[in-house]
């Protein structure tokens, strides 16, 4: 209900000698107030969401260079995709068909990650230990050893990853 509306209502309620007319328009205004309050509501709180993202974002590059995040970004979509890998290998031996189009995706050769992540199984299997800690340290091995790949990969297809050395922020890329 638009707020002439009620502003009407509120005019006709004023005027309004019949009581029970009186109390169906007091109802019909406050349920337009309600409901015009409900339809707020959602677009409020996404709005909330918005602005902590954004001071999220925004203190982000406080710390870190744009080049540093995609970096940093890239490293995590090699963990996620290997420890995702691994779980398949554990369960069914092999990498399945998404988490190979996720390396290809990457530029990274599935074959060569399933080899190596059945090798680091082996070892896993042969020294079993309660904790993660040497799973940890393979994840990091790949993502160092990996971490160059998606760029490499990127420049062989024309592609950026996102980071633009001809933007604002040459000074970034020194």
């Amino acid at each position: 209900m638009a707020d002439v509306d009620i502003d009407e209502m509120k005019e006709k309620l004023l005027t309004e000698k019949n009581n029970f007319e009186q109390r169906r328009l007091e109802l019909k205004i406050n349920n337009g107030i309600i409901n015009r309050e409900r339809a707020l509501n959602p677009i409020q709180a996404t709005l909330k969401d918005i602005l902590l993202l954004k001071a999220h974002y925004d203190s982000m590059y406080e710390e870190m260079t744009e080049y540093q995040v995609e970096k940093s970004e890239c490293g995590y979509w090699i963990m996620r995709i290997s420890s995702q890998a691994m779980r398949h290998i554990r369960l069914y031996g092999k990498i399945n068909e998404g988490n190979q189009l996720a390396l290809e995706e990457i530029g990274i050769n599935p074959v060569y990650m399933e080899k190596r992540l059945l090798e680091f199984l082996q070892k896993e299997q042969s020294d079993l230990r309660p904790d993660l800690k040497l799973w940890y340290k393979e994840l990091q091995s790949l993502v160092e050893d990996l971490i160059d790949v998606p760029n490499q990969y990127a420049k062989i297809r024309k592609m950026n990853l996102g980071i633009n050395k001809d933007a604002i922020f040459e000074e970034d890329f020194d």
